[in-house]
């Protein structure tokens, strides 16, 4: 069965504080939530994941230094994926929140599968960049399970995964 996100039906509020971006408290103040400081979740991820650690200001590495997962102000480019890793993207156009992993050279999650729910990533997939020589193939359910969504091939990038993949990626093999 299919788990869902913590992060579901949460305000504007609270998700800007989860995602880190700045909003005004109320319709009546000024005060806004500080995007400098770290956000909710990174600090909610690194309470919950005991082998996780924070390697940068809005970035946070799981496995070993396999997976990380970025929260950023900044607009996101394409460019964000690195060599040698494939990312997924919260937003369409490679923006929102990424994580990025490098797993199919040896190392993996669970065998030669991951669940996105290790990184808070489940069902929040819209972009993917994949700059690995490998095919990713992402899935709906957990270990691998459910229906297959899409491949990735090597060397491929979508901005946008289309309505019916929309938030649905729970696990990925390579």
């Amino acid at each position: 069965m299919k788990k869902t996100s913590a992060l579901a039906g949460a305000g504007l509020a609270a998700a800007a504080l989860l995602f880190g971006f700045a909003v005004p408290a109320s319709a009546n103040s000024s005060a806004i939530v500080p995007a400098s400081q770290p956000s909710a979740l990174l600090q909610e991820v690194l309470r919950t994941h005991p082998d996780a650690k924070q390697v940068g200001a809005n970035e946070i590495s799981f496995d070993h230094g396999h997976a990380n997962l970025t929260v950023s102000n900044s607009p996101a480019v394409l460019s964000d994926c690195k060599a040698g890793w494939y990312c997924f993207w919260q937003d369409t156009n490679f923006s929102g929140r990424r994580v990025s992993y490098n797993l199919c050279s040896g190392s993996s999650g669970n065998g030669n599968y991951y669940n996105l729910t290790t990184d808070n990533f489940n069902d929040q997939t819209t972009a993917f960049a994949n700059n690995t020589n490998y095919s990713i193939r992402v899935f709906d359910d957990i270990n691998a399970g459910g229906a297959q969504l899409w491949t990735e091939g090597a060397h491929s990038t979508s901005a946008d995964v289309g309505f019916g993949n929309n938030d649905r990626a729970s696990s990925f093999a390579c």
